[in-house]
Parts: C-alpha cells; sequence; structure tokens
C-alpha cells in the first residue's frame, strides 16, 4: 500500500490513506505539514500531484536532521559533556 496505483477503489484509498497517516505519525506535525505544504508548491516530482510514500519519506527525513543535531547537541550539554571535553 506504500506504492501509488492508479486505480484503487474506495477501500484500498481508504486503506492507503490510513498506512501513510501512521507512517507519517512518526513525524513531528510540523514536518509533515511543511512537506505537504510544499509539495504542489514545488510541482511535485515530474509534476506528480500527490507523493509516494518514499518521497514523501524523503522530505520529512531531510527536515528531520537538523531537529536530530540539535537534539544530540542539547544532550551532549544536558549530560555533561562540554565540562568533561576539557
Amino acid at each position: 500500500m506504500r506504492t501509488k496505483s492508479k486505480n484503487s477503489d474506495p477501500r484500498e484509498a481508504a486503506f492507503e490513506a490510513q498506512v501513510l497517516t501512521r507512517d507519517l505519525s512518526g513525524y513531528p506535525i510540523a514536518v509533515v505539514r511543511d512537506v505537504c505544504e510544499e509539495w504542489p508548491l514545488r510541482g511535485g516530482e515530474e509534476g506528480k500531484w500527490f507523493p509516494a510514500w518514499s518521497e514523501l519519506r524523503e522530505q520529512c527525513e531531510r527536515r528531520m536532521q537538523p531537529r536530530r543535531a540539535l537534539r544530540k547537541a542539547l544532550q551532549w550539554v544536558a549530560d555533561g559533556s562540554p565540562e568533561n571535553a576539557l
């Protein structure tokens, strides 16, 4: 269900939406919103109006990199590592 299909009936489409929602729930809502709002503005990949899961995941992961780096740095400070580094 993570691949796009041109001919899906309403039940398949609903299941696809369920799977996509579950997959996206692993990301902060701000990241998902930004990715979903930007997709149609830039025309998507090759003008596709709706991204595949792999395309969404790639964009979400790209937006998560700064957040993960900040979290890692904050955890480093919280663990007292700067004092230990001297």
